[in-house]
């Protein structure tokens, strides 16, 4: 998904970050540890899914102020993925 993001950034004739210090600087989402249980890492992915979808509704709503098709409709594909996703996630 990052290089379909960083391609339509460059689309639209803008510079997307382009390595891991800038991504791990920028993000919502922090990484957690790595002995956690089986229940915690479900519950830690929900909400980094919740911090993400949060995240894509905005883009979703400036690319409409901008009249951006074209981003709408690749961030409202990612929307509907996570929340499928999370919903799988969520009934287990």
């Amino acid at each position: 998904k990052i290089d379909e993001i960083a391609e339509r950034i460059l689309t639209l004739r803008y510079q997307p970050t382009s390595n891991l210090s800038e991504y791990l600087e920028k993000s919502n989402v922090k990484e957690s540890k790595s002995d956690l249980s089986d229940a915690q890492m479900i519950k830690n992915l929900l909400d980094d899914h919740g911090t993400i979808l949060k995240q894509m509704r905005k883009v979703v709503e400036v690319a409409e102020k901008g009249g951006d098709e074209g981003t709408i409709d690749l961030i409202g594909a990612y929307i509907r993925e996570l929340e499928k996703t999370s919903w799988m996630l969520d009934a287990w």
